[in-house]
């Protein structure tokens, strides 16, 4: 149906980084590397032209600074900031003319951080908690007749807030190590595709997971055997994970996995 076409793409990428060690606990780094994903053709194109057309080679360069850090033997504390700078980023965009997602090229800027701490409470409890901020801005995005349409463009799956957490026990006794762990993570609302508004972008929630087990438990010969009982998602929170836009009034998205729940037997030799 359409006419032949074809292209060829080649790319050198390089990672330059450099790291101190203050101590035996504390190391700071900094990073710059650079990255690249091949161009291509759009299967969907509205016309040949388009199709022939395709898309351009995407590049990025991403700056990064950190430190990973150990404090009195109990607490990990890790954190980054970062740039990225996309030239030619392949963006998903839903086409009305063939009712399919077609890639366009774009620039764009993403800043973030990122924290993780790990603390060693007591012998027997441990608390974690992780963040991460997304900032992300398109600075050049033209549509196929030149117009500049950034203002009406986001970043697909990018929420601007991340957070998770758990707490842990562990407990050794004499038939084996009791093990059980609380897990809490946070979403912010993100969009599927690239327009704003878009119609199946999903709201931000919390998720909740539980899991106890008996592990080492002597088994036959040399073996070890675990028990665990676990459930996830268990407010049975209700959250999409991705999502189709066919036309600006129809639109169908994937659910995330209701509340589950069941128990592992396990034999480990």
């Amino acid at each position: 149906i359409y006419p032949d076409a074809d292209q060829s793409s080649d790319n050198v990428s390089w990672l330059l980084s450099v790291g101190y060690d203050w101590n035996d606990d504390i190391m700071t780094y900094a990073k710059v590397s650079t990255g690249f994903q091949a161009g291509g053709l759009n299967v969907r194109a509205p016309t040949p032209e388009n199709f022939v057309e395709g898309y351009d080679d995407e590049t990025l360069t991403a700056f990064e600074v950190g430190i990973k850090s150990e404090w009195g033997g109990r607490v990990i504390v890790n954190a980054a900031l970062f740039f990225s700078d996309y030239e030619d980023k392949q963006v998903n965009v839903f086409d009305p003319e063939s009712l399919g997602n077609v890639r366009q090229n774009a620039d764009a800027e993403i800043w973030g951080g990122e924290v993780e701490i790990l603390a060693q409470m007591t012998e027997h409890w441990q608390l974690g908690f992780g963040y991460g901020y997304l900032d992300t801005e398109f600075t050049k995005f033209d549509d196929r007749q030149g117009n500049d349409v950034r203002d009406t463009k986001g970043f697909t799956y990018a929420p601007e807030n991340t957070a998770n957490g758990h707490l842990a026990y562990e407990y050794p006794m004499n038939i084996g190590l009791f093990r059980a762990r609380a897990d809490w993570s946070y979403r912010d609302d993100m969009q599927f595709l690239a327009p704003t508004p878009e119609p199946n972008s999903s709201e931000a929630f919390h998720l909740f997971n539980a899991r106890v087990s008996l592990s080492e438990i002597k088994g036959p010969g040399d073996t070890t055997m675990r028990v665990s009982l676990w459930g996830k998602n268990l407010t049975d929170e209700g959250y999409w994970t991705s999502g189709v836009w066919i036309s600006p009034v129809f639109a169908f998205n994937l659910w995330g996995e209701p509340r589950t729940y069941g128990a592992d037997f396990e034999i480990l030799f």
